[in-house]
């Protein structure tokens, strides 16, 4: 018998995704988040299917369709990026989970594109984003760069909800001396 796999979303016969999960899988909207970010790349909405497959990589550890999402991640990508950077779970979560979605994902994309991954910044704030309100999280200002960043930086998380951590991470890497700071997620949460 040839193993066939299984899909991390519904766990049907598949190889990493399987065709309806994929299909399931609505556009992501537009966010944007300027002056902090440059640019914010998506791969699908977090939505119904999305949301779905997401919390299986989170919290099921469903690794499988992380190949085919960082495929996707690629096409949607530009070239001449000098550094990845996750953006760091809290240390509760990673204990929990025993892994980082977004750390995965920074050194699945460093692979692929030939940039190398850097831990650059650290959490200052202990509080965890989704069990606050979206105006707790746009007053958040929780990260400082630890490590020595580049010019062009590709800062890497799961999902964009108000874009809070996200605005956060870039204004430390700017801080630090980034000049463009890009954000690539798999999920962008519809306003």
């Amino acid at each position: 018998m040839v193993f066939v796999g299984r899909c991390s979303s519904c766990d049907r016969p598949a190889r990493g995704l399987c065709g309806s999960c994929r299909e399931a899988l609505d556009a992501p909207p537009l966010l944007d988040l300027a002056p902090d970010l440059d640019h914010v790349h998506g791969v699908f909405a977090y939505s119904d299917g999305g949301a779905r497959l997401v919390r299986m990589l989170k919290f099921r550890n469903r690794r499988r369709a992380l190949g085919p999402l960082v495929d996707a991640l690629v096409a949607t990508l530009p070239s001449g990026f000098d550094l990845i950077v996750p953006v760091p779970a809290s240390p509760r979560h990673r204990r929990e989970r025993g892994y980082d979605l977004p750390e995965l994902l920074c050194r699945a994309l460093s692979r692929r594109l030939d940039v190398p991954m850097r831990q650059a910044l650290r959490r200052t704030d202990r509080g965890v984003q989704h069990a606050r309100s979206r105006a707790e999280r746009l007053e958040t200002d929780g990260f400082v760069a630890v490590r020595g960043v580049a010019p062009t930086v590709l800062l890497v998380d799961d999902v964009a909800t108000t874009g809070a951590t996200a605005r956060s991470c870039a204004r430390a890497l700017r801080a630090a001396g980034a000049g463009t700071v890009e954000l690539c997620v798999l999920a962008v949460t519809p306003a």
